[in-house]
């Protein structure tokens, strides 16, 4: 079942308001990033409780309140329910622990980074430029590539 629909059997929201509750967002991990309308900040704690009840793995719910911003693109977040943002992220077969409030990550991305890390042959030499926590890195160099990994953000690294 779609958030707004969770969020509409509850009447936590006005209807007039409904047509602006997300049905999505982005699960990193055990963390869930939503991009919430300025018209429902009265109603978001609400809706993190409810992106909690429907997906049980999620521990930690961010409002996205910044866009990307400085050197290390890193977006401005309001924690809504939770309160750790380090997690352990699974991608094709691959686990990366990252802060999601300190290092630029977005997962849909992830079939781009599978079909690139797919081209890599072994003993290739692979440069990342931006590599952040590595989801390029890591499966070109399970691949037998020797890469060299290149960020700006320590947090990253």
């Amino acid at each position: 079942m779609m958030l707004r629909d969770k969020i509409k059997d509850k009447n936590a929201v006005p209807e007039s308001l409904l047509h602006l509750v997300p049905n999505r967002y982005e699960v990193i991990g055990d963390v869930a990033v939503i991009v919430i309308p300025h018209q429902l900040q009265a109603y978001r704690h609400v809706i993190a409780k409810t992106i909690t009840k429907q997906r049980k793995n999620i521990k930690t719910v961010l409002s996205k309140v910044a866009m990307l911003e400085g050197e290390a693109r890193v977006g401005g977040y309001e924690t809504l329910f939770g309160s750790e943002t380090i997690t352990l992220h699974r991608e094709y077969g691959h686990l990366y622990r990252l802060d999601v409030k300190t290092v630029f990550f977005n997962t849909h991305l992830s079939y781009e980074r599978f079909r690139v890390a797919s081209k890599v042959r072994h003993d290739e030499h692979v440069l990342v430029p931006f590599s952040g926590v590595g989801p390029f890195v890591i499966p070109a160099a399970v691949r037998g590539a020797m890469v060299t990994a290149v960020d700006n953000n320590p947090m990253a690294c």
